[in-house]
């Protein structure tokens, strides 16, 4: 009796084992076995897989935040597998249940795809056509989540669309499978398909709350990526409407608050960010939650003695301490904000104290505090500042703001000191012979104070060095209380803050030392940038050191006026152009005008340029002002016919002669009668300064003394045109001439060096001894083809009129 009974339950598992059967039985054991043997577990893997995500997800606090903490799924490229499945027409993942060969066991996402899979193989009751087993509609929906999760859209979407064509008429998972078609299609590029599917069913409604959850923060981040900020808030307030998870629905206020301050609404921003401080979703967060109200202050309607005792409060908090460098920059952010500027300086070095707990708002500390300098006129220590915020910063796009901003400021510094040294250079030029005798006098006594003060440091600190060493030996530093660093933490641990307080937060690479700023101080720095480079000669204390540097000669000092009013009128054209400043802008061009200018050509370009600022700031009465000058002063120039017709390329008589003056010396040019061209250039600049036309004579004359004169006259000549006519072609052709001159300069050292180092000692030798017989020749034994090589040579290094480099020039009148 007892084997017919097992025979029996043995004969009904067999038979319900069938999934070709449609029976009650059958569809009830595979449905359970496809849950409980394989879907659960599927489940609970695709559940742990996204919280090890998230877990380890770092938010980027400088973007809009993803609904979802965790990194963006992007499309891989399609399988093999998946392309053969298509063109056989076959089902999705039938018979790719398998590993095969000795790939590793799959976890994660693969391990989700493999089981739900294995569900649909061994499970799938597809009987006449129809899927008898209702479990299947469930598989499908686990197969195109953990495909959509592994960035395979296209394969999720067949998985998809199998479900919802093949089964609909099992409805429980469809919403759900709807939802992800959408974020697959958007994953796959198709944004209308997408984007008509998570329009239905945002529209639709009626769905449980968290399906209502997840349709609204979707939605919200693809209004989002496509800039619709204000339906985007609307989306995730439903969103936070639905969830009573605290984390999350404090993520949806931090994202809103977001959205507010891009659309400049500061009032609820600072309402959505005081709702997120309050959810405490987590220290980080919290902390971001008050930089983003310092973000939002408004000066006019916000108390800042309220903000910065409440942000103080905060940092007294111990959950926060780690931290509490972030709530100094917030405070410093929200003083410069109200122009408490002796706080705000005060609050941001705070900040800078201690390790960051965030390199990207140590960065934008760094930043501010540059910003605060270079307002006030340091540039040398605003670039040192700029510098510590591009070796800290963590994002690309946080690396190239500042990284333009930065050059910027170089370009400008430059400027600004060349003005300053020229300008104390020819104040010194013009003292009498005694006042320069009682000036270098006084320099000197000062630089034997600076000199005297330095030297007892040094002798201090070594003092110092050697009262540590002491009795301290080489086997000693081996043991535990040596000082050799890998063999003591302390020791290792002091010597690593030691270089970071001396150089920074350095980035791996090259040079570094020279990129962070070198072992030159600030003040050493700004003394190099003004020319007092003879701080250190022997000669420092001898008077006469100093005045046999004077120039005396007119043409030097003309010179020296050039540049500096060229320079100076460039730093205006700067301040505007790179820094949207007009103020500063137009009192640099301002001084420029009243210093006054050498050259008239300079005097009617910063007079239009001072018509441009302040036409594009909007101060009307300081243009009409500049309009008139320049019509009173120079009315027959270009800019006086840019102003009155803005719209016509107008060519006054003037400019017709300037143009065939030009013609007449360029084809002198060509005819290599250099002196001539020089000649002209200068009559052309007296006769036609506020021409146009005077760039390409400038280019011309420079050419012209690149045959005649030394190399660095020729370099010169050429940085002369790339300040005085700067965004012009002639000066982009002169800058491109100054960098093939040093590029090949560098490439033959480089190469000379290379060729050096390969040559062996035989070579070497047979080269000598051919050198020695080529010596011993006279001129007419020396090979035709050795004089060929000199005459390519020579018309090589000719600058050739037709280009732009060298054997380049300006172009025919008109180019």
């Amino acid at each position: 009796m007892k084997k017919k009974i097992i025979f029996l339950v043995c004969l009904g598992l067999i038979t319900a084992c069938s999934t070709k059967k449609d029976t009650f039985k059958n569809r009830t054991f595979h449905s359970a076995t496809a849950w409980f043997n394989t879907l659960f577990n599927a489940e609970k893997e695709m559940d742990k897989k996204i919280d090890e995500l998230e877990f380890s997800y770092k938010d980027n606090y400088s973007e809009i935040l993803p609904v979802d903490p965790r990194p963006e799924v992007v499309e891989e490229e399609l399988s093999e597998e998946f392309i053969q499945n298509m063109a056989g027409n076959l089902r999705p993942g039938k018979g790719t249940s398998g590993t095969g060969g000795n790939q590793p066991p799959a976890t994660g996402f693969d391990l989700v795809e493999k089981k739900a899979l294995k569900a649909i193989e061994k499970h799938s009751m597809l009987i006449q056509g129809r899927e008898r087993n209702k479990e299947m509609a469930h598989a499908y929906l686990v197969l195109g989540k953990a495909r959509y999760n592994k960035g395979k859209g296209f394969e999720a979407l067949e998985a998809f669309n199998y479900m919802q064509t093949r089964l609909p008429y099992h409805k429980k998972y469809t919403p759900e499978a709807r939802l992800y078609s959408a974020l697959a299609n958007l994953q796959v590029g198709n944004d209308y398909e997408g984007q008509k599917i998570l329009n239905n069913l945002y529209k639709d409604g009626g769905y449980k709350k968290k399906m209502t959850e997840n349709i609204s923060k979707y939605y919200a981040e693809f209004l989002i990526k496509n800039k619709k900020y204000e339906d985007a808030i609307d989306a995730l307030d439903e969103a936070i409407e639905k969830t009573k998870n605290r984390k999350r629905k404090a993520r949806y206020y931090f994202i809103e608050a977001q959205l507010y301050s891009l659309l400049g609404d500061q009032n609820n921003a600072g309402e959505a960010y005081t709702k997120v401080f309050k959810l405490r979703p987590g220290f980080e967060m919290e902390v971001k939650s008050q930089l983003g109200i310092a973000a939002n202050f408004d000066p006019e309607k916000n108390s800042y003695n309220s903000y910065k005792e409440h942000l103080l409060d905060v940092s007294k908090n111990g959950n926060y301490l780690s931290r509490k460098n972030e709530i100094y920059y917030a405070i410093g952010d929200i003083a410069v904000k109200a122009n408490k500027i002796d706080d705000a300086k005060k609050y941001l070095k705070e900040s800078f104290k201690g390790p960051e707990s965030d390199p990207y708002v140590r960065g934008l500390a760094y930043e501010r505090y540059a910003d605060i300098e270079f307002d006030e006129g340091n540039y040398v220590h605003a670039s040192a500042y700029y510098d510590s915020a591009m070796a800290i910063a963590p994002y690309q796009k946080d690396i190239d703001r500042i990284t333009e901003r930065s050059n910027s400021l170089n370009f400008l510094m430059q400027k600004y000191y060349l003005v300053k040294k020229n300008d104390s250079i020819l104040k010194i030029a013009n003292m009498t012979p005694a006042e320069r005798e009682g000036f270098f006098g006084d320099y000197i006594a000062k630089l034997k104070l600076e000199d005297a003060k330095k030297k007892k440091q040094m002798e201090e600190e070594s003092t110092v060095f050697m009262t540590q060493q002491k009795g301290g030996s080489f086997g000693s530093s081996f043991e535990g209380g040596g000082t050799f660093y890998f063999y003591n933490t302390n020791a290792k641990s002091q010597g690593q803050n030691d270089f970071k307080r001396i150089w920074g937060n350095v980035r791996l690479g090259d040079n570094w030392r020279v990129s962070a700023g070198g072992s030159m101080s600030l003040e050493e720095k700004e003394a190099e940038l003004l020319g007092q480079t003879g701080t250190q000669d022997p000669r420092r204390y001898e008077l006469d050191f100093y005045l046999e540097q004077i120039p005396t000669s007119q043409s030097e000092l003309s010179k020296l006026k050039i540049q500096r009013d060229t320079a100076e009128l460039s730093l205006g054209i700067g301040y505007f152009d790179l820094f949207k400043n007009d103020k500063t802008a137009t009192k640099t061009l301002e001084h420029l005008i009243s210093t006054p200018p050498k050259e008239q050509t300079t005097e009617a370009q910063a007079l239009y340029q001072l018509y441009r600022i302040n036409d594009k700031a909007g101060n009307e009465a300081k243009r009409e002002d500049y309009k008139n000058l320049i019509l009173s002063k120079y009315p027959n120039s270009i800019y006086a016919q840019f102003i009155l017709n803005p719209e016509v390329n107008y060519i006054t008589p003037t400019t017709e002669e300037a143009l065939a003056y030009y013609e007449e010396t360029y084809y002198l040019y060509k005819d290599e009668q250099f002196d001539e061209v020089k000649s002209r250039t200068q009559t052309a600049i007296e006769k036609y300064p506020t021409e146009i036309i005077i760039a390409k004579f400038a280019l011309l004359n420079a050419l012209a003394i690149g045959k005649t004169e030394s190399r660095e006259n020729f370099i010169n000549a050429l940085e002369l045109i790339t300040v005085a006519y700067q965004n012009t072609e002639e000066a982009a052709k002169a800058q491109e001439i100054l960098d093939l001159l040093n590029g090949v300069k560098r490439e033959k050292a480089e190469e000379k060096k290379t060729v050096g180092d390969e040559k062996s000692k035989e070579q070497q030798k047979k080269e000598a001894e051919a050198k020695r017989k080529q010596d011993t020749q006279g001129p007419g034994q020396r090979s035709q083809n050795t004089q060929q090589r000199d005459v390519n040579k020579r018309e090589a290094q000719k600058p050739n009129p037709d280009t732009g480099s060298r054997r380049q020039g300006p172009g025919r009148p008109g180019d």
